[in-house]
């Protein structure tokens, strides 16, 4: 009963960072449009979950329109990403999801999955003060989805090789903020794939 409240309160402290996050910049693309702009019309208030995730879906047009990298992007702030927090594994969060958004087994298939992967993981900051709290759930989410293996398991070993380094890096860098960061998962604890943790201080 404990850990189940402790799991209660974690996920209503993600769904309310990720209304502040979608409220900003990070929830916008390059041409300032809005991700999931439905989720700010007064309708949203009155649709079931079944009719929210339907409307948060995306069609095969705009699927085939989008590019990996921008993909992957908007995925992340999809609103329902936080499930993956609501279940006893991210694994079982991660199918979870899929089941709710079928585009997730077309990024799965992208052949520029890999270098689109590096390229979105590099490019998100780890948060290094409040100002920069945005980046903590997609950064977040991004490394439980690179950790899961129907993600990631046509990619090159080159591939898992940098993303794990990435995933080092970032690891460093939020160790520096714990206050920020807090007990955030990350890669190299999701995916026994990478090398072996290694200690930041390490030459």
């Amino acid at each position: 009963m404990k850990k189940f409240l402790i799991s209660i309160v974690f996920i209503l402290v993600c769904v309310c960072c990720f209304a502040f996050a979608v409220d900003d910049q990070s929830a916008q693309n390059t041409s300032g449009d809005v991700y999931y702009p439905v989720v700010f019309t007064s309708e949203w208030k009155t649709l079931s979950r079944n009719e929210r995730v339907a409307a948060c879906r995306l069609s095969q047009e705009e699927i085939s329109e989008m590019n990996t990298t921008d993909f992957i992007t908007k995925l992340l702030q999809n609103p329902f990403m936080v499930d993956l927090y609501a279940f006893d594994s991210f694994e079982l969060g991660y199918q979870h999801l899929k089941n709710d958004f079928p585009e997730i087994s077309a990024l799965e298939s992208r052949a520029d999955l890999g270098s689109s992967l590096i390229d979105v993981y590099q490019a998100i900051p780890v948060a290094t003060s409040k100002d920069e709290s945005n980046n903590i759930l997609p950064l977040s989410f991004l490394e439980i989805l690179i950790a899961q293996p129907d993600m990631t398991e046509n990619l090159s070993k080159s591939d898992i090789e940098a993303i794990a380094e990435i995933a080092m890096n970032k690891h460093c860098e939020k160790v520096l903020f714990p206050s920020i960061n807090g007990n955030m998962r990350h890669f190299l604890q999701c995916d026994q794939r990478s090398p072996a943790i290694e200690s930041c201080t390490s030459s």
